[in-house]
């Protein structure tokens, strides 16, 4: 019985006795007992009284030691933590006692050892002390002897020197003049041929004027022409009016379109005369600096003359100087002699300090030198240096006269024209090319126009033949009809009928209203059969250059956020850029806000296109293009209204700026006056984080006992953050609820009914009728759409598609919904090559060659960088990006799976209840990891990865603030950073200078450095910001290896009701780990950080030799769906394709034309040390996250430290 029984059965005895029903019995059945049965009876009573004492005693008693009792047990576990941490302390101090020990008896070993050296070099310096102080006296001559001739060599030596130096300067400076002098006649040589070019070009743009002159007055005359016969041509018929003026508006149109081409060349004009302008006064500058050059011509040989009259004086003053080599090599000697004296010192003082050889020592006598020698040397010495000192001071003399000349010759340079000159010389001549250019391209257009005049005079030419064939059946008809009626005088009516038809006189004729319908239709069909016709003989013509060039362009259109390209490739495996057909417009598309302007971009994708195309046409394959595809960056959406143009800015992955709805204001108060009603719940007048509300919205969504927010990023495969398109469509809905200035109360539908919740709307609501992406935008306006669908690729990017279903998330629609988003406005989904449309209108005008080719929607530029790297889902290779921000990401295979029926799960005993039930085990596809996120490819692929938000920026701050010049300095720093070894700088490294995406997901973070010091190096702070950003990569990189690495497709879990997750141990690895392949400009241009990247992966990095993989990718898919549709095309037997496609032999398939990868530049393996060394460090920089940031920072998606595995 434990303590807590004891005391509850010590306290229930005395209650037991008081209700004992044998004491109630006694006293009840004896109530008229004797005397001393009373006296019993009492005693029984104080007995028991005594005994309840007793027992409350006891119990009080008993209360006391129970707390006693725990206070002893808090008491116990104290002092047992605190002697569980001294024992820890105490082992901790016996292993530094352990190593102190070891440390004294090395240091005493050492000491011993010391003492015994010492006592030996001390017996050592007693003996040569004693022979030293014997012979210090014989050697103190000697070395003043010799010491003055070492000053006197060391004085001559440094006066050549100094002479030597000035000469070299000397030397250059003047080849430095004759540099510049030459540099000069080159640059006035070219300005001349730059002007007289700049004339030509002047004069041929005149004539070309004059030419469009003509054909303007040429055009007025055939309108004029026109007018009147269609003047003429209502007088016959009214039922003409109408073609008339059909006809005249189309005329308009093309006058318009020359007015506006005249304007443009009235304004290129104009530029032309402030360019010549420009160039005049260049000319004259050039003419002054002409002047000026000859002037310093004149000067330099007057300094030529002296120069060369002073390098006469200098050789006959080296020809003086020419017994410095014999003095240098006595000098020499007279060292070596020296050195062999000391010497011999050295061993007499170790004789001397001997005791046993005291009485040995004598003078020396016969040794010393023969002092009549000395005196002979120091004679020729001192005559050497008198001739020297003579020497010394003429050329003295000759420095000051030449510094004198060099003081004139720097102010004469001085006078001369400077480097603002050649600057402002340099910029005439780019905005010279800029205009050459320029023209060029107008020249181009003026052809263009040229080809499109053609075009309409044609098709007026056949107008006009279609106009008198129908004057001709016309004036048939009305004869046959006067024939019939018999009238008189019929001939001569309609000869005067059909001869006002080209006369300029208005006459009236009689047709019935049968006949002249009859005859528009008659018009219009011979129109459209024109059209046909024409149309027709373009796609001929098209298929035939095809099949007999062999030649298919792709057009890839790559939409970045700081650039927009437009590049053509051949189809091929892999598709081939064409040479010189890569354009590309730089332009800040993505503001400061995070939002774009969509008019702004489409205006320079149709530049980049014309661009390519003045190229292609230059290379005469412009008709060869078959296909044009989008790239464009991750979550852009776009509203318009019901005439197609945008209403909203572009909402951007970079739109994160604004992500708390901020201080609200009240509800806009009603139309009508009045005091404002409450908000209803739900809308964003409260003052609460956009993401934490979304969040909170889809973790009550959960079902089967698992939150909400897991399952919404297990089925549209991204976290719940401020980049994807909820959080800022929620924004949104605050921002232009609480901008209106009138809004309209509606009523809202609801599951399960009608609400009767008035939800407060502003007017610019009410104009978004569709939501677009760019691609789709685009696309609709070149197929002349009302609206084009959105790719599956670019729907994943929004964070709003369920990647399984392929459909729009419910959940997440219906959170949307309830902050009063109009869901139907959503834009249609389909595949890459789902649209079935090509150009039209106005784009076949601008670009005729597009006629026939097939428009594609849009793609994701990181899975359009993952195929143009080669890492498509054959291969499982990882593509790591390294640019400003960094990625890495893996293709995988991601068929579309129908759910399980609703009446089988409920067979199986599981729930149906919610509004979406929830995914069973059997249909997920694949379990994506915490941290990571999952985007489409297409319906059958996907791509999964993780992103930094700072990869090369890192190292650009780096350089910035550590202020690496480029160059040697910075060739030095990175040199040194290359030598150490890795993760041997001590410093850890949080590289989070614009927050933290994957996989932590802060927006919050920042970037912090760990254990800096005094002695810490720029070589070290490089090489450690450059091991960060591998580090983050390699979290990722782990968080995706049990997809990437071999194994089944799924992982093993415990709880049937859980999705199925991933551990190393459920997998059965079949082969070795998925290799790397790096891109992007950092990696690209720095081996030493892929080698990094390799020893922190522990994986084999090889560097992509493509350039541009984005576009490369977009290509790579257009060639794939090109080559599918030609092949249907080619099954048609008899057909033109068929025929030429089969001699060509172009029927292999999709799968085997487009898997070759680009060519590999570089092969980087893993060390296992390195390996090792930048685990340990990753898991430091784990704990430096956790003790910043905490266990849950940002979007709960944290992965666990990675496992410090080996290499196998």
């Amino acid at each position: 019985m434990n303590e807590a029984a004891r005391v509850g059965a010590t306290r229930g005895i005395g209650d037991d006795i008081e209700r004992c029903p044998l004491t109630t019995l006694f006293l009840s059945v004896y109530p008229t007992a004797s005397q001393a049965n009373q006296a019993t009876r009492k005693n029984l009573l104080d007995d028991r009284e005594a005994m309840k004492q007793s027992i409350r005693g006891l119990r009080s008693r008993i209360e006391q030691l129970a707390g006693e009792r725990e206070r002893a047990e808090k008491d116990s576990l104290e002092h047992t933590r605190l002697w569980q941490e001294r024992a820890e302390g105490l082992k901790a101090q016996g292993l530094q006692v352990a190593d102190l020990q070891k440390k004294i008896a090395a240091a005493v070993a050492r000491l011993k050892q010391q003492q015994n050296l010492y006592e030996a070099v001390r017996s050592d310096r007693n003996v040569y002390s004693k022979n030293l102080i014997e012979t210090q006296d014989v050697i103190k001559e000697m070395k003043r002897r010799f010491k003055f001739m070492n000053h006197q060599i060391e004085h001559l030596k440094d006066e050549i020197t100094i002479m030597d130096h000035s000469l070299v300067k000397e030397h250059f400076h003047h080849h430095n003049v004759d540099k510049d002098k030459e540099s000069l006649r080159n640059d006035v040589t070219k300005v001349k041929k730059q002007i007289v070019s700049g004339e030509h070009i002047a004069l041929h743009q005149r004539s070309e004027l004059q030419k469009l002159t003509r054909i303007i007055q040429e055009a007025d005359e055939e309108r004029q022409r026109q007018a009147r016969r269609w003047v003429i041509a209502e007088g016959v018929g009214g039922v003409y009016i109408g073609a008339a003026f059909h006809r005249v508006k189309e005329h308009d149109a093309i006058v318009g379109e020359k007015g506006v081409l005249f304007g443009q060349l009235m304004k290129r004009n104009d530029e032309l005369s402030v360019l010549y302008d420009k160039i005049r006064i260049q000319t004259s500058s050039l003419h002054q600096g002409e002047v000026r050059y000859q002037q310093l011509l004149d000067t330099i040989a007057d300094l030529e003359g002296q120069i060369k009259s002073m390098e006469k004086d200098l050789v006959s003053s080296m020809s003086q100087a020419g017994d410095l080599n014999e003095l240098t090599t006595a000098s020499n000697k007279l060292e070596k002699d020296l050195m062999r004296e000391r010497a011999k010192m050295t061993a007499l003082v170790e004789e001397l300090e001997l005791p046993l050889n005291v009485h040995r020592w004598r003078k020396l006598e016969s040794s010393d030198p023969e002092r009549y020698d000395l005196v002979r040397k120091a004679q020729s010495l001192q005559r050497n240096l008198v001739s020297k000192t003579e020497s010394a001071v003429k050329k003295d003399l000759l420095i000051q006269e030449k510094e004198k000349l060099y003081i004139e010759l720097k102010t004469i340079l001085g006078r001369q024209p400077g480097p603002e000159v050649a600057e402002q010389l340099a910029v005439y001549q780019e905005n010279l090319k800029h205009k050459v250019k320029q023209m060029r391209a107008m020249e181009a257009e003026l052809g263009m126009y040229k080809q499109q005049v053609d075009l309409f005079k044609s098709d007026i030419e056949a107008a006009n033949e279609a106009m008198r064939a129908l004057r001709q059946r016309w004036v048939a008809d009305q004869r046959r009809s006067k024939m019939k009626q018999g009238g008189s005088g019929s001939d001569e009516t309609i000869n005067l009928t059909a001869n006002t038809w080209d006369s300029s006189s208005p006459v009236g004729a009689t047709a019935s209203a049968d006949t002249m319908a009859g005859a528009l239709s008659v018009l219009a069909v011979a129109t459209a059969a024109v059209t046909r016709e024409r149309r027709r003989a373009s796609r001929v013509a098209r298929a035939k250059m095809i099949v007999r060039r062999g030649v298919r362009v792709l057009l890839a259109i790559d939409i970045g956020s700081s650039s927009v390209r437009c590049s053509a490739y051949t189809v091929g495996s892999p598709p081939m850029l064409v040479p010189g057909c890569a354009v590309q417009l730089k332009h800040a598309i993505v503001k400061e806000d995070g939002t774009a302007d969509a008019e702004q971009v489409i205006l320079l994708v149709d530049a980049a296109v014309d661009k390519c195309f003045g190229e292609l046409r230059a290379r005469e394959v412009a008709h060869a293009v078959i296909a044009v595809g989008f790239a464009c960056f991750g979550m852009n959406l776009v509203g318009v209204n019901a005439s197609g143009k945008p209403c909203t800015p572009v909402f951007t992955y970079a739109g994160s700026s604004g992500a708390s709805c901020g201080p609200s204001s009240s509800p806009p108060p009603p139309a009508g006056g009045g005091p404002p009603k409450d908000p209803p719940p739900g809308d964003c007048f409260e003052e609460e984080d956009v993401v934490k509300r979304l969040r909170k919205s889809l973790e009550m969504m959960g079902s089967g006992g698992k939150g909400g927010l897991e399952e919404a990023r297990q089925r549209t495969g991204a976290p719940t953050h401020v980049s994807y398109a909820p959080a800022q469509l929620l924004r949104w809905l605050r921002e232009t609820t609480t901008a209106g200035t009138v809004a309209t109360p509606t009523k809202e539908r609801v599951k399960g009914g009608e609400s009767n919740q008035r939800r407060w709307r502003s007017p610019q609501r009410s104009q978004v009728k569709l939501w677009q992406t760019l691609p789709s935008l685009i696309a609709a306006r070149w197929c002349c759409l009302r609206s084009a669908p959105v790719s599956y690729s670019e729907a994943s990017w929004t964070g709003m598609l369920d990647l399984r279903k392929l459909e729009w998330d419910t959940h997440t629609l219906s959170v949307l919904s309830e902050a009063g988003f109009d869901c139907s406005a959503l834009p249609r989904l389909a595949d890459i090559g789902d649209l079935r449309a090509g150009a039209s209108g106005a784009t076949l005008k601008r670009w005729p060659e597009l006629d026939g080719a097939s428009i594609r929607l849009g793609l994701g530029d990181g899975a359009a960088a993952c195929l143009g790297s080669g890492c498509d889902e054959t291969s499982r290779k990882i593509a790591v990006t390294m640019g400003t921000s960094a990625a890495a990401r893996v293709v995988l295979r991601m068929d579309r799976k129908e759910p399980t029926p609703a009446a089988a799960r409920e067979a199986a005993g599981a729930s149906t209840d919610g509004v979406d039930e929830a995914v069973p085990a059997d249909d997920v596809l694949f379990h994506v990891p915490r941290g990571l996120w999952c985007y489409r490819v297409d319906r059958h692929r996907a791509v999964l990865g993780g992103a930094l938000t700072d990869g090369g920026s890192v190292f650009e701050w780096l350089r910035n603030t550590l202020a690496l010049a480029p160059g040697e300095d910075m060739a030095g720093v990175m040199e040194e950073a290359e030598r150490m070894p890795p993760a041997s700088h001590g410093l850890t490294v949080l590289p989070f200078f614009s927050g933290e995406r994957s996989p932590g997901y802060n927006d919050d973070a920042t970037a912090c450095i760990f254990g800096l010091r005094r002695s810490t190096t720029r070589p070290q702070l490089v090489r450690a910001g450059l091991e960060s950003v591998c580090l983050r990569l390699a979290v990722i990189v782990d968080l995706m290896k049990d997809l990437t690495d071999g194994g089944s497709m799924k992982g093993s879990s415990s709880n049937e009701h859980e999705p199925e997750t991933f551990s190393a141990g459920a997998l059965v690895r079949d082969h070795e780990d998925a290799e790397v392949v790096t891109s992007g400009n950092a990696f690209a241009a720095s081996p030493f950080w892929r080698k990094i990247l390799a020893d922190s992966l522990g994986r084999t990095v090889r560097a992509s030799g493509a350039t541009e993989e984005t576009s490369l990718g977009v290509a790579v898919i257009l060639s794939s769906l090109e080559s599918e549709a030609l092949r249907q095309a080619s099954a048609v037997p008899g057909s033109l394709l068929a025929a030429g496609l089969a001699t060509a032999g172009e029927t292999r398939s999709s799968s085997q034309e487009n898997r070759t990868a680009p060519a590999v530049t570089a092969v980087h393996t893993p060390d296992d040390a390195s390996f090792r060394a930048y685990r340990e460090a990753g898991l430091a920089q784990q704990r430096a996250y956790r003790a910043v940031f905490g266990d849950a920072a940002g979007d709960p998606h944290l992965p666990v430290e990675p496992t410090g595995t080996t290499i196998d």
